[in-house]
């Protein structure tokens, strides 16, 4: 089950992502702070590190997780970012919000997508991924 940009959570609020692994029940709420137009890395302080955690420990927000997963359901909360500053992890940790960063992840996809035969898919980002891991072979032929 995947939920994306889960819309009706009181105070206007919005969830980025909710997922649930079918292969092993494990559930995740996940939050993006990437600016395309920016690389820069995510830092401590009320415009980067405490607006995020805010996001995830939002008392709306986590009502509305509970609707969808169960009140019991212990879920993971990740953060996908281009890069962080100094202490930035640490301190997400002690919210227990683990750091993703959306390079390391797109590369991982790629090269699962590398060894896959099956092309066309009709979900938007698979295709893109497919490209990106077709551009990757002529790349690697051309070495």
């Amino acid at each position: 089950m995947t939920n994306i940009r889960v819309k009706g959570v009181k105070g206007g609020r919005e969830i980025d992502l909710l997922a649930i692994d079918p292969k092993n029940g494990k559930r995740y709420h996940v939050e993006v702070g990437i600016n395309v137009g920016k690389k820069m890395p995510l830092q401590d302080g009320r415009q980067g590190l405490a607006s995020n955690i805010e996001k995830f420990e939002n008392a709306h927000v986590v009502n509305k997780i509970h609707e969808i997963f169960g009140d019991k359901e212990k879920y993971n909360k990740i953060l996908v970012v281009w890069d962080v500053q100094n202490g930035v992890i640490d301190k997400a940790k002690k919210h227990e919000i683990e750091i993703w960063y959306i390079a390391e992840r797109l590369i991982e996809l790629v090269g699962a997508q590398l060894g896959r035969t099956s092309k066309g898919s009709r979900d938007d980002i698979l295709r893109t991924i497919e490209l990106m891991a077709e551009i990757e072979k002529i790349r690697l032929k051309s070495k």
